[in-house]
């Protein structure tokens, strides 16, 4: 037993002394400097290289003139890695803490290498965990792109269909769902939800944007809840990529003039500065359809966008935004006169005044040292208000926003596993009013959120665990759960898998603008549910190359399913739309294969097949198909370039399916009757000159419109009034021309 005890005292003596020795080796410090060396055998100290314990993650970087620090937070002896770009990476071992280490790197010799390589204007990731999709500005360029409304025209997997035949207004879809369950982000702050909804994608002005990334199904915890079917995520131009000076012009054959004109200016080492403006007039009244009522309503808008980057060159940046923004639409019968007929039954009208004011902020610190750390902070207050008459129907609506979000971005142990966690608070305060009715509300809503990723790009294997947990003060505790995993069978070939939770809160005359011109009623049976969702998918990419020529596959298939939702019922009574929440079931299955290859050098082709099958319950009807979604489309693109890419000619063909209709006011049971189905061609030739490119283009090139899209035209204050049921294109040919001017 004693020589027990003894061991135990020399165990404990070793253990205090090796604890001592440790701490020691902590506050010690090793110095030294980096040096290059000429071909002439002059040495010169090489500022800003890297050295760092190997397989570690302590690390320093030498100052100015070489010199660096580190402490010794390792047992030594151990190896020490110190890198440098055009330089060969050294390897020195440390026995004890030495001072004045002296490292000499060595230049690397290279050879002129001629590397071709061509960037696709859809890129599709065969790395990352989540489904995600990227429009660069070169397929922004292949057709007018206007607005963002626009910008999906080349694109299968987005669908914008207008809402109604009166008031021009526009909506996305996402896997078969409308775009009010996809988030939209401008760079990566949300916005454009609640009462921008009906008329929002006309806010983002075509030429402003740099690129679009879309990812389907559940999105980022960090942005949210609200992220059910995906996410479209808006970059626009940046100081330090944007040519100092640009304009860009546009006219079509329909009446409509729009400019654009991009200015950045460099205030300071630190400060940048870019004013971004944006005018568009449509003066001029059409009728092709000789229905009497307007094909697009009367438009007038102004956007001033106001940005300021700051970077101080080591941990600091930031931006500052301010936009601003009037829109005054009128449309309605070619006869209706604002002043005169305004509130009376003598002609139809209607108009809408927006104005909207956003304000953000971003402030971001980043560490040299650690680069793999950084946190955030991002805040936003937008004010957006809309005055509207529909007929005789009245609606005002006004949008207070507040959005704040800490985020914090480290790794843990090593760069394979990445830790995102943080905070946000969202407040929304509705005031709108129907007719005589007001409906007004105020959210608040705080949350955390933590997302942690394992693998990095390289990896064959990797995912993404996040959740967030919210509290709303309408209705309680919300847990968000949202899972992406992948898995690179080979390099270019890549399975993912995702699944998650999402929620909304409606907005019943938002979201549903359209039904405002229609004689039914709108009546709002039972206070609107916090909307909740599930959704999940599966993604299979692959690249290839045949004949030396690229290509790829991507299959997609993804099923969204509602706990809750609000039901916009048109079918259960003929003289009335009714609001309620879900009794039932209510899914969205969608599948989608995209298939692009360049046939011969510079000229490539895209296409895609989709397939969206959307069922609801409604009260007198159950598993019905979603009115006006098309169950089957397909896209054709053809592109091509010349070499020196002076000429660029794109052409796109669509086919829509087969759509179900909704019902009328004189009959309740539509349950056979479909739109046919029809072809939109879309072309555009771009020259290319120096500083500045012309291009001319047409829109629905086979001239196929829709007839009689207003039931009861002739009648519009009658019962059987309805401009809802729009299934087709409501403009014909379309020719435009525009030029864009760059000075450098």
């Amino acid at each position: 037993m004693k020589s027990f005890k003894i061991i135990d005292k020399i165990l404990l003596i070793m253990i205090f002394l090796l604890q001592i020795i440790i701490a020691q080796a902590q506050d010690l410090q090793i110095t030294g400097k980096v040096f290059g060396t000429e071909r002439s055998g002059t040495q010169y100290s090489l500022p800003f290289a890297n050295v760092f314990w190997e397989s570690t993650t302590i690390g320093s970087v030498t100052n100015e003139i070489g010199e660096f620090k580190l402490d010794v937070k390792v047992s030594l002896p151990h190896n020490l890695i110190i890198s440098y770009v055009g330089y060969l990476t050294d390897t020195i071992q440390v026995s004890d803490a030495q001072q004045n280490i002296k490292v000499q790197l060595k230049s690397l010799e290279l050879k002129t290498v001629e590397i071709k390589a061509r960037r696709q204007n859809t890129e599709i990731s065969t790395l990352k965990p989540i489904n995600s999709e990227l429009i660069t500005e070169g397929e922004l360029l292949k057709a007018a792109c206007c607005n963002l409304s626009e910008s999906f025209e080349t694109n299968p997997s987005v669908d914008v269909n207008y809402n109604d035949a009166v008031t021009g207004s526009k909506e996305i879809q996402l896997l078969g769902l409308s775009g009010i369950y996809t988030q939209t982000l401008a760079e990566n702050i949300p916005t454009l939800k609640g009462l921008a909804v009906p008329y929002g994608l006309s806010y983002v002005p075509g030429p402003w944007m740099e690129s679009i990334q879309i990812s389907k199904g559940a999105g980022s915890v960090a942005n949210g809840y609200e992220a059910i079917t995906g996410q479209i995520n808006v970059e626009f131009k940046k100081p330090e990529k944007t040519v100092p000076f640009l304009i860009n012009i546009y006219t079509d054959n329909e009446g409509k003039i729009e400019f654009n004109n991009i200015n950045t200016i460099s205030l300071s080492k630190k400060w940048k500065y870019m004013l971004m403006t944006h005018a568009d007039y449509v003066g001029v009244k059409s009728d092709h359809n000789n229905d009497g009522f307007l094909d697009q309503p009367l438009t007038k808008q102004f956007h001033v966008y106001n940005r300021f980057f700051y970077h101080d060159g080591k941990k600091l940046e930031g931006q500052i935004g301010l936009k601003s923004l009037y829109e005054d639409r009128l449309g309605g019968q070619i006869s209706f006169d604002k002043e005169i007929d305004k509130g009376t039954t003598n002609s139809y009208g209607f108009g809408i005044l927006t104005k909207r004011l956003e304000l953000y902020t971003k402030t971001g610190l980043i560490y040299p040292k650690t680069p793999f750390k950084s946190m955030g902070l991002q805040t936003s207050w937008t004010y957006h208000q809309q005055d509207g008459f529909f007929g005789l129907k009245k609606y005002s609506g006004t949008q207070r926003s507040l959005y704040l979000n800490y985020s914090f971005i480290n790794i843990i142990s090593t760069t394979d596993h990445h830790i995102k966690a943080g905070a946000d608070y969202k407040l929304d305060d509705y005031v709108e009013s129907y007719n005589d009715s007001a409906f007004n509300r105020t959210e608040l809503v705080p949350g955390v959120f933590g997302e942690y990723t394992f693998g990095g790009d390289s990896k064959k294997f990797g995912a993404i665990l996040g959740a967030r947990i919210d509290y709303h003060n309408k209705y309680g505790w919300l847990f968000t759960p949202r899972l992406h995993l992948k898995y690179n069978f080979a390099p270019e070939f890549i399975v993912r898998v995702s699944g998650g939770r999402g929620y909304r809160s409606a907005n019943p005359f938002a979201d549903n603008i359209g039904v405002m011109v229609s004689a039914k009623k709108l009546i709002i049976v039972e206070n609107p549910e916090l909307e909740d969702a599930w959704n999940g998918g599966v993604n299979i990419t692959s690249r290839f190359k045949i004949f030396d020529h690229e290509g790829s596959l991507a299959l997609d298939y993804y099923r969204t399913e509602f706990r809750h939702q609000l039901i916009l019922d048109q079918y259960s009574r003929n003289d009335a739309v009714l609001y309620y929440n879900l009794k039932g079931k209510s899914y969205a299955n969608s599948f989608q294969t995209t298939f692009t290859y360049e046939l011969v050098e510079h000229l490539d082709i895209k296409l895609a097949y989709k397939m969206d099958d959307v069922h609801t319950d409604y009260l007198s009807i159950k598993n019905k198909a979603k009115p006006l979604v098309a169950r089957d489309k397909a896209l054709l693109n053809v592109s091509y370039k010349t070499n020196k890419k002076f000429w660029i000619f794109d052409a796109t063909l669509q086919w829509e399916g087969a759509k179900p209709l909704p019902a009328t006011s004189s009959q309740l049971d539509f349950a056979s009757e479909e739109s046919p189905d029809y072809f939109m061609l879309q072309a555009q030739i771009t020259r290319a000159f120096k500083k500045w490119d012309l291009y001319l283009g047409g829109e629905n090139l086979l001239n196929f419109t829709q007839q009689n899209p207003i039931i009861s035209s002739q009648n519009p204050f009658s019962n059987d009034f309805d401009a809802t049921r729009v299934w087709g294109p409501i403009m014909g040919r379309k020719i435009y021309l525009g030029i864009r001017l760059s000075i450098k």
